[in-house]
């Protein structure tokens, strides 16, 4: 599951201004994959950043 989450506790993007934050939350969105279905493939571009929270 790929969901939105709290800039504030990920290191990554701490060094984000506040303003830069809410434009990524603006833009974020949650997509449930059933098990064993690709996100993207390999060769592929993928379109966007992608945060798991659960699975592999």
């Amino acid at each position: 599951m790929i969901s939105k989450f709290i800039f504030n506790n990920q290191y990554l993007f701490e060094e984000l201004s506040e303003y830069d934050k809410e434009m990524l939350q603006k833009v974020m969105q949650i997509k449930n994959y059933r098990k064993n279905e690709a996100i993207f493939t390999e060769g592929t571009i993928p379109n966007g950043i992608f945060f798991l929270k659960k699975g592999k």
